[in-house]
């Protein structure tokens, strides 16, 4: 509850830390609500891969818990992102370029922020590179279509 309120991701990270410790020391009983609840922190946390084993792992340990429909969902949301950025969320040349014409370029100097492009924060091999900082830069874009997910954190 303390990283919804200080919004601090520091403590969802410690609870998997927590959680992951605890698989270690399980060693007979294999407890669901571990695998569930850190499928819950992982799909907080935006690391998929890793919440649709859990919840998968928590299903087949106790299938009341419906993990499988969380994996599921999970995979559905990535079919469907997938499916938009091949497919350019279905719009057609001309309206993809007057959306991307009416992104703002640039900013006015007083606001001490440094207008970015996405680019600059992956590498040549598409990983994220750790040399820039993020401190007073924005990322100007429009949002085309919005992906819904599993797990939102709560405003």
């Amino acid at each position: 509850m303390a990283f919804f309120e200080t919004n601090q991701y520091e403590n969802l990270k410690n609870s998997l830390n927590s959680y992951t410790q605890s698989e270690k020391n399980i060693k007979t009983f294999k407890n669901p609500d571990l695998y569930y609840n850190r499928g819950v922190v992982h799909s907080y946390l935006e690391n998929y891969k890793e919440a649709y084993i859990d919840f998968l792992a928590a299903n087949s340990i106790d299938s009341n818990l419906k993990g499988d429909e969380l994996a599921q969902n999970i995979m559905n949301t990535f079919i469907q992102t997938v499916k938009f950025v091949k497919n350019q969320c279905s719009l057609k040349n001309k309206k993809l370029t007057q959306l991307l014409n009416s992104i703002p370029k640039n900013l006015k100097e007083e606001n001490n922020l440094i207008l970015t492009s996405i680019n600059d924060f992956v590498d040549t091999e598409g990983n994220l590179n750790k040399d820039i900082s993020v401190k007073n830069r924005l990322i100007s874009a429009k949002i085309i279509q919005p992906v819904s997910k599993v797990f939102e954190v709560p405003l």
